[in-house]
This record gives C-alpha cells, structure tokens and sequence, in this order.
C-alpha cells in the first residue's frame, strides 16, 4: 500500500486560497495544510481551522508580507518590515551566523504566534522550500524538538514525466528540473541531520517538478513511481480565484472524486501528517 499525504501550502495567504484549501479539507482529497503566520488572511484562517478538524502544519515564511519581528537592521527585511529575500539571497547569507539568528528568532515568532492561538502544528514546512537549505533546515529541527512539533517536510523527489506532454515545453517547468535538482541534493544532507533526532519526514515527494502545474497528468504518474510502504507528501497550491489559471486548476483538482477512485486503483492510502 502506498501511503500519500495530500497537503496545500499557503493557507492563509489570502481569501481566494483558503477559500479552496478549506473546500477541499472539508470536500475534497486533501489531507493537509499548512498555515503561514504572516499571511494577510491569517485571523480569519484561524478561525476556519478552529471550526474544523485539520491536520495543520506551520508554513514558516521569510519571502513574502511582513515579518512578525520589528526590529532595527533586521536584514530579512525592509524599511517597511516586508521581506525582501529571494531563496537565492538566502542561500548565500546562510552561512553567516548573524544572519541566521534573525532567521531562527522570526521563525521562533511566527510558531508562537500560531500557538499561542491554539493550534499545535503537526508539521514544519516553509514558503518557497527555504527551509531546505542545510543550515535553516538545522534551525527548523532545533525548533522542531523545543515545541514538540513532531515531523518536517523533506523533498526527495523522483524524476518523472507528467503524462501531459505540453507542460514539458513551459519555461517554468526548466526553472523547476534546477529546483528539482538542488532540493534532492539538500533533502540528501538534511536526512543525515534528522538521524541525530526523533523528528519525522516523509520518504519521498512530489510537486518541484511540476509547481503550479499539479494536475491528474502529473499527480498519477508521481504515484506510479512509488514503492509500497513508504510516506509521500503530494503538494498542491490551490486558490479559488479563476484568473489565477494553475492554481485554480490545482483547486478543481483537489475536488476530483475520480481522482479518488484512481488513487484506490493504485493502492493508494490518503493519510494526514498526523499519521505519520
């Protein structure tokens, strides 16, 4: 039996996308999200999720919004305290100790916040996979272990080809085999870190490939590649927002009961991060 955990990231950072997250929690195949702190929708999101029964992870976020800490020659941000990082910026500054601990102090914030609001994440993922980087990732687990958050995203991600030929001639889908590429390799060293704790990951992955392109042609090939027994987290980036083309088609997708019928075809069992 393969074992998947169908989770949405960015819940929280607007109407549109939660609107689709909660949909499909609520309707749909998707088994989890994950809730950015910062996000402009945040209040409203937390009350979503305090209605429910979800299984909520912390999307930690120094890319986008405003940082949760105010501070002086906070160099994550800018005058305005918005953040102005990219994941290249991060890369390169997270070999400086000082750098990082404005890192792990903004991080520290936005897992209280989400907290002390009542909601105990079940896992740690970030915005734009920054949290993979070698160093954050070290930052995330020290954390991980201090709040009894018990699991964090990995991104071991097979190669394959979606069944649908066209999206291999996007220019986003060569920015992603780079993605795909860098991530596998520090998802490599990452593991070696987790062995040093008792903190979960996910055996394998799949949406760097094909971001923003998570469709049935891309999501039944990535099941075809996996073993029985192993834990799978599919990501997905939902919004019920018609004029956001991918991800509304990301949206339909989660809301597809013959997708279902599909996954039970392959042996496929939908699980939570709070399975793991």
């Amino acid at each position: 039996m393969k074992k998947v955990i169908l989770s949405a990231d960015d819940f929280a950072i607007n109407k549109n996308a939660d609107s689709a997250i909660v949909e499909a929690l609520n309707n749909g195949i998707l088994t989890s999200s994950c809730i950015m702190a910062n996000g402009e929708n945040y209040d409203e999101t937390i009350q979503k999720i305090k209605k429910g029964n979800y299984d909520i992870g912390i999307h930690l976020n120094i890319i986008e919004n405003k940082a949760l800490i105010k501070i002086a020659n906070n160099p994550l941000t800018d005058d305005d305290n918005c953040f102005n990082n990219s994941f290249l910026s991060i890369l390169l500054n997270s070999m400086n100790k000082k750098y990082l601990k404005f890192v792990e102090n903004e991080f520290r914030a936005q897992i209280e916040k989400v907290m002390q609001d009542g909601i105990k994440p079940s896992y740690i993922s970030s915005h734009v996979h920054v949290h993979a980087i070698p160093n954050i990732f070290k930052i995330c687990l020290k954390l991980a272990q201090e709040y009894d958050i018990k699991a964090i995203r990995t991104q071991s991600e097979n190669f394959y080809f979606a069944s649908d030929v066209k999206k291999h001639f996007k220019f986003l889908y060569f920015i992603n085999i780079i993605k795909h590429i860098l991530l596998n390799f520090f998802s490599f060293i990452n593991k070696f870190a987790l062995r040093k704790t008792n903190i979960k990951t996910n055996d394998s992955f799949a949406g760097v490939l094909y971001t923003l392109n998570m469709d049935k042609s891309t999501i039944i090939p990535a099941i075809k590649k996996l073993k029985d027994g192993i834990i799978t987290e599919i990501i997905l980036h939902p919004n019920a927002d018609k004029t956001k083309e991918n991800s509304f088609i990301e949206y339909k997708t989660v809301l597809n009961s013959d997708l279902k019928k599909e996954f039970s075809n392959l042996h496929v069992k939908l699980i939570s991060w709070a399975d793991i």
